[in-house]
């Protein structure tokens, strides 16, 4: 299906191409209406262009994950006209309900992903593959677990869930606000955190101009 299923230039490659193709368009959504082009950005060029390879290739710890993340940050800076620092880029890259822009981390949000479609497939995988390779484990799925648990304070999710990516990024995302949210300066900028992430706070980044 076009994936890379193992590490080295193929999948060096793939990433390269999303990273290109991301910087084109950022220069195309500069031309339009600042909101247009960051529902645009959010829905369509971002992670929704980049969620399969995340999901079908173990590219977790692949540094070019950090030159898209890179690319997407100077892409809100282009559109938004606004300096963005780490802390900043931090809250816009969670989800809209966590107070976020929405503008998902690849490098946050590809263990989740891999993980989860590893699981979603493990019994396909069974009955496809000689006992003989399925039994020693995947590698790849025990190096990715390892670095989701450094992106977290949590135990794994359950055997039920876990072919659930949310089940996956949920506690990610949660270490992501909780992070934020004790790097806090003042109380001030604390209760601007939590109003952002208050139900229906959010709503102005599901619309659309007409």
């Amino acid at each position: 299906m076009g994936a890379p299923v193992l590490k080295g230039k193929a999948q060096d490659k793939a990433i390269q191409d999303k990273i290109d193709h991301l910087s084109r368009a950022v220069e195309r959504l500069k031309h339009l209406q600042a909101q247009n082009a960051l529902v645009i950005l959010k829905n369509s060029l971002a992670i929704p262009k980049l969620l399969y390879l995340l999901r079908t290739s173990p590219c977790s710890d692949n540094p070019l994950l950090r030159q898209f993340d890179d690319t997407l940050r100077t892409g809100l800076i282009t559109i938004l006209n606004v300096d963005i620092n780490n802390d900043q880029w931090l809250q816009a890259s969670l989800s809209v309900g966590d107070g976020g822009l929405g503008i998902r981390s690849a490098e946050m949000l590809a263990p989740s992903a891999y993980l989860s479609s590893a699981a979603s497939t493990f019994l396909l995988q069974q009955s496809i593959l000689p006992d003989s390779i399925w039994m020693q484990g995947d590698q790849s799925v025990a190096s990715t677990e390892t670095l989701w648990t450094g992106l977290t304070n949590s135990p794994k999710p359950s055997q039920q869930t876990q072919h659930i990516q949310k089940a996956w990024d949920g506690p990610v995302a949660a270490n992501q606000k909780n992070l934020i949210l004790y790097r806090a300066p003042s109380d001030v900028d604390k209760a601007r955190l939590l109003a952002a992430a208050s139900p229906h706070s959010g709503d102005w980044l599901h619309m659309h101009h007409r």
